[in-house]
């Protein structure tokens, strides 16, 4: 399986193989639907099958932004993404480890602890790794009542939040 470092990369990625060579004053609402159209036929070559609808609802939308960002910026004279449809995402049932799967995989012998670690953070508290493993000490405070909460700053939001967290989890770290 292709892992890319980002959601982004792989947008990019797959527009390049998509595009091969492209100059901007040959953008037009054509071109725009046939990626659309290109991320929702393409089969990976390593798994046989096609992206998923949420996958290619992100590509497509990350590809939308950087149009839009270019119209903006007047490197676009045009606003090719007005009027162009995003693809919907469908909703998947999404399945949950037991309690007996989780002691099972907590069992399993790994190298590297931390990884072990924040994995079993994330189940426990719904964080992504990439949250989780950028938390420090000072994210972590104890409520008067006794229960721990993570603050996290959300840069998209500007804001932050408070995460209850169970002892469990509080325990992981």
């Amino acid at each position: 399986m292709c892992i890319y470092d980002t959601a982004w990369e792989a947008s990019f990625i797959h527009y390049r193989n998509y595009a091969k060579k492209i100059y901007n004053r040959s953008l037009n609402k054509s071109h725009v639907e046939g990626f659309k159209h290109y991320l929702q036929t393409i089969v990976s070559k390593k798994t046989g099958h096609g992206l998923s609808s949420s996958t290619v609802a992100t590509y497509f939308k990350h590809f939308l932004n950087v149009l839009n960002q270019a119209y903006e910026e007047d490197i676009l004279k045009d606003d090719l993404t007005k009027g162009i449809k995003n693809v919907k995402a469908e909703s998947k049932l999404r399945e949950y480890l037991t309690k007996e799967e989780l002691t099972q995989l907590w069992k399993t012998p790994i190298e590297n602890k931390t990884v072990k670690h924040i994995c079993f953070f994330c189940t426990y508290t719904g964080f992504r790794f990439g949250e989780a493993s950028k938390l420090k000490w000072e994210d972590i405070s104890k409520e008067n009542s006794g229960h721990h909460v993570v603050k996290v700053y959300h840069t998209k939001g500007k804001k932050y939040t408070s995460n209850p967290i169970s002892k469990e989890a509080y325990h992981l770290l």
